[in-house]
């Protein structure tokens, strides 16, 4: 019996040795090993491990936030379960260009006072606070502005989602929207504080718990990929195949490659509906949400990256072109009907727009990089920086294309101008 025991109380001593061993000394060596279609099980560690870095714990790295474009969704995601492409995401691709760790909190759906400030916030707190692990604050923070949904998302949340004690009549007062930055950052610790509930470590349990929940799940949709299909970017990745319908018949043509080809029919946007006050009220709000963003980090380099909508990333042939409004219509099959819009109205609001937020920018002490002109070129000579299967995201070469547009620009400390981007792109042939 005594045998026995002493039999049980080693085996527990050896287990609990080795899950010691795992979770302090192998478990933060494994980061830059696992697999990029097994970050989804991954829970609290996420962000590290779906990150490019040269060492396990990034030092003087960048940190990119944003929304799906920061998080590299689109036709390159896809190709991540489809070709087992292990570098994906604009992340990968500065790494690349700067020879430095990068990390990405972008989140889909995301929008300045949530990427900026809640997101940042509760990402950073769980990490450095509740996981233990000492990451120093980045050298640098390239925050990408998606000239569109970070301003039809923002004006969501004004609409619908702000909380129900505030005073809505104080919207456009500077100092009440600082204050409410500030509420922010609060539920963002709140929210990692309930996020990382385990503790300071746990890491080994809380992914082995998930990676069980998922195999459970997936015996039961008989799912022949096993860590991804919780996912539904990864589900579509499934039936990835170069689909370029949604362009085929399109009385849209743009300028790609040289040639006149045609852009999405069909085409839902949400940029061009706004009008001055919405515009302005998102302006505050991001002003708001860069001011708490330096609070934060004090001692980084803050770069905004004005990154176009798909339809202002290409020089339109024609002198207007019919869109949808989704402002107000949160299902695109519920889309209002088609609008007609200039391409000189187009071109001047996406000027209007750039120049408030450079202007937002610079005040807060950040510096700004305009990516239209430069993303316009590259399409306009080398080919779509969309798509196909998903047209409003970047695509391998758009990604690419933006990485090494945020690189150079991140070498000039000069004051970086908004660019007129009517025009941009050379003569089209045949059209």
């Amino acid at each position: 019996m005594k045998e026995r025991q002493k039999n049980i109380l080693t085996f527990v001593g050896a287990l609990f040795v080795s899950y010691l061993a795992f979770e302090f000394i192998l478990w933060r060596n494994l980061l830059t090993e696992i697999p990029l279609t097994l970050h989804t099980t991954l829970g609290r560690l996420q962000y590290l491990a779906q990150t490019s870095k040269a060492s396990v714990i990034p030092e003087r790295y960048v940190l990119i936030l944003g929304d799906s474009i920061a998080e590299g969704l689109g036709d390159h995601l896809m190709r991540v379960v489809v070709e087992r492409k292990p570098r994906y995401a604009v992340a990968h691709h500065l790494q690349d260009k700067i020879g430095r760790d990068v990390i990405s909190f972008g989140v889909r759906g995301g929008y300045p006072s949530d990427a900026y400030v809640f997101q940042s916030h509760r990402n950073w707190d769980g990490i450095n606070i509740y996981a233990g692990i000492a990451l120093e604050q980045p050298k640098d923070i390239v925050v990408l502005y998606s000239e569109a949904t970070d301003i039809n998302d923002e004006m969501a949340n004004i609409r619908f989602w702000l909380p129900a004690d505030i005073d809505r009549s104080k919207l456009m007062d500077t100092d009440y929207v600082a204050k409410l930055m500030t509420r922010y950052v609060a539920d963002g610790k709140k929210a990692a504080r309930r996020r990382w509930h385990a503790g300071r470590n746990g890491h080994m349990v809380d992914t082995i718990t998930k990676l069980t929940k998922l195999f459970v799940y997936n015996l039961k949709t008989e799912s022949d990929h096993l860590l991804t299909d919780n996912d539904p970017q990864f589900r579509l990745g499934r039936a990835y195949n170069q689909d370029w319908s949604r362009y085929e018949g399109s009385d849209v043509r743009v300028l790609v490659g040289g040639e006149g080809k045609p852009y999405p029919k069909h085409t839902v946007e949400s940029f061009a509906f706004h009008d001055d006050a919405e515009i302005a009220q998102a302006a505050l709000f991001f002003d708001a949400a860069v001011g708490e963003l330096r609070k934060q980090f004090p001692i980084s380099n803050i770069w905004i990256v004005y990154v176009p909508t798909p339809i202002n990333s290409y020089r339109l042939l024609k002198d207007a072109v019919s869109l949808r409004d989704r402002i107000r219509f949160a299902d695109t099959d519920k889309a209002g009907p088609p609008t007609r819009f200039s391409r000189a109205h187009l071109e001047d609001l996406s000027d209007r727009v750039c120049q408030r937020i450079r202007t937002g920018t610079l005040a807060k002490g950040a510096r700004f990089i305009d990516a239209r002109a430069g993303l316009r070129k590259v399409a306009a000579e080398q080919g779509y920086i969309h798509g196909p299967t998903d047209p409003g995201h970047l695509n391998e070469k758009g990604y690419k294309s933006l990485a090494a547009i945020i690189a150079r620009g991140m070498k000039d400390t000069s004051a970086h101008a908004c660019a007129t981007i009517a025009g941009t792109g050379a003569a089209a042939k045949g059209s």
